[in-house]
């Protein structure tokens, strides 16, 4: 029986100063060094204040352009690294005897290490830039493993789960003023972004807000109308943004989270038969899928829907002949430019392109093993959490963002640290 959440009066005090504190980091310079020193007061709270203060950052560095002011990502970007390298860092040896003498944490440190001197050995046998290489491979690694280990720590995860899904539900209302207007559709005047810079980036955030906002449903019983509402919202936010990618994996994601949960079978199978209906009545209605085909085509010939993804195999193809084994290093682009190097990441479009791009055919089956692995290094892989874990995988199908250590790369490790953690705790409770 799952244990309900119980929220004081001090984490809706703690919401409201962030809030204000948000709001005010958006005026000018001065307001947001002083905010940033402010929310420096989270650290108090020990390995989840540390958590909570990347998420928003990671956050605050994604506001649209049309609401914040310029030159602030500087200073955001500077925050993010001494947050996760020096302050994750210091948590981390206060608590070194905790988490390396827990075995699912000791085999996430493990696996990861040994993936990661796997690709160093390949760049530095195969690549024309390895120090570069190395350094990407350092800069996704690092901050993968000290987040995964901080959630490690956190004494009861379920309260950040409700944490990041109240913030996700602000990022849903606040975006919701900005339907109708222009700085909502500022990139391209055509897909919803809401109060962030891109409307890709907007569909990967709801496709994993949405998905955490699920599951924090499961662990706490107060305001579900009210979260449930909010999830509505949230989802035609997401299909404005027309994100196909983002559309399906939320599709997928809403399937296993209704196999997973903790319900009756009879509503399981109520809600079988509904989605089955609903299928059927798609199929057998002209105008909802003239709707669905003109979503998938994004207003472009249906020839031209994929055009993007063309040029992606293009490279992947170029990779393939010229070093298909080991790959051209870790984070190294095909053409190798000094542009393309002077980024700390390459999109590549696809997590599996980029793979076979960096590392090779080799590389790919190693990320794979490495997947499977992380998985299964619970106990009870297969519940509700794990559909967390999976959406970071769906969405890096279509935006390829797990490489990118300090901006949307965050939200997955944070994620994967919360399916870990749950792991951690089924285990310690079958043993006692």
């Amino acid at each position: 029986m799952q244990k309900s959440i119980k929220i004081n009066i001090s984490f809706w005090i703690e919401c409201l100063l962030t809030i204000i504190l948000f709001i005010l980091s958006i005026q000018n310079q001065t307001l947001l060094l002083i905010t940033m020193c402010c929310s420096l007061l989270l650290i108090k709270q020990g390995e989840i204040g540390v958590v909570k203060l990347i998420f928003l950052y990671m956050m605050r560095y994604f506001i649209s352009p049309g609401i914040d002011f310029e030159g602030s990502q500087l200073f955001i970007n500077i925050m993010k690294y001494v947050l996760i390298f020096i302050c994750g860092s210091y948590f981390l040896y206060q608590s070194s005897r905790q988490w390396a003498t827990n075995k699912v944490m000791s085999l996430f440190v493990f696996g990861s290490c040994l993936l990661m001197t796997i690709y160093a050995i390949t760049s530095l046998l195969t690549s024309a830039f390895p120090l570069v290489a190395i350094l990407k491979l350092i800069n996704y690694f690092l901050p993968l493993m000290i987040i995964v280990l901080l959630i490690s720590q956190i004494k009861d995860f379920k309260k950040l789960i409700f944490w990041l899904a109240v913030y996700i539900e602000l990022l849903i209302i606040s975006s919701s003023f900005y339907i109708n207007q222009p700085i909502g559709k500022l990139l391209n005047g055509y897909s919803f972004q809401g109060i962030l810079n891109h409307p890709n980036l907007f569909a990967i955030i709801m496709l994993m807000g949405l998905t955490l906002i699920l599951v924090s449903i499961n662990y706490q019983r107060q305001f579900i109308i009210c979260q449930l509402i909010i999830v509505a919202i949230g989802t035609y936010e997401l299909v404005k943004t027309n994100s196909r990618t983002g559309v399906l994996s939320f599709v997928v994601c809403v399937c296993l989270y209704f196999l997973l949960m903790n319900m009756h079978k009879r509503y399981k199978w109520l809600i079988f038969g509904s989605v089955v209906m609903t299928v059927v009545i798609i199929f057998m209605n002209p105008f909802i899928q003239e709707r669905i085909k003109a979503f998938l085509v994004k207003g472009q010939r249906s020839d031209q829907a994929l055009y993007s993804r063309y040029i992606q195999i293009e490279y992947l193809m170029d990779a393939l002949d010229k070093y298909p084994l080991f790959g051209g290093g870790f984070g190294i682009p095909v053409n190798n430019t000094s542009l393309d190097l002077l980024n700390f990441t390459f999109e590549a479009g696809n997590i599996f392109f980029a793979l076979i791009i960096f590392t090779g055919i080799f590389g790919l089956i190693c990320y794979l093993i490495y997947l499977v692995f992380m998985l299964f290094i619970v106990q009870h892989p297969f519940r509700l959490t794990i559909v967390l874990f999976i959406s970071t995988l769906l969405v890096n199908m279509g935006e390829m963002i797990m490489f990118s250590s300090t901006n949307a790369g965050i939200f997955c490790y944070i994620l994967w640290g919360i399916y870990l953690k749950e792991g951690m705790e089924l285990q310690h409770e079958s043993k006692l």
